[in-house]
């Protein structure tokens, strides 16, 4: 898996768990301090900011506010999304090493078996 791609997945996922860890019955389970959640967001979006920019992060932060998720799978050749048939010709931008969904916007991962 490409890096910015991982990146963006880790700190979608990190933002997930920070939502699970303020409820009260998750707290008492698992504590977790959430002054190491707030380090690792804020080195995840750094090396995000080195590799993609802030255009990247800006782009992820309204991605986030319309769909509530960022960047999702691709399995088959289709956005797990909105589901449709991405075109075999799609390819990730230059600059950014990212693929997004010609139909509904939002960045994609593909898995290794995808991507060979």
């Amino acid at each position: 898996m490409k890096k910015l791609p991982f990146l963006l997945m880790a700190l979608q996922d990190l933002e997930a768990t920070e939502e699970d860890v303020k409820r009260e019955d998750y707290r008492s389970i698992f504590p977790v301090p959430h002054q190491a959640i707030e380090r690792e967001k804020e080195r995840l979006r750094d090396e995000i900011r080195k590799m993609g920019g802030e255009r990247v992060l800006e782009r992820y932060e309204r991605l986030k506010q319309q769909y509530g998720k960022s960047i999702v799978l691709t399995v088959g050749g289709i956005c797990f999304h909105c589901f449709a048939v991405l075109p075999t010709s799609l390819e990730a931008s230059q600059q950014e090493g990212l693929l997004e969904c010609p139909n509904c916007g939002i960045f994609l991962y593909q898995t290794d078996e995808e991507e060979a």
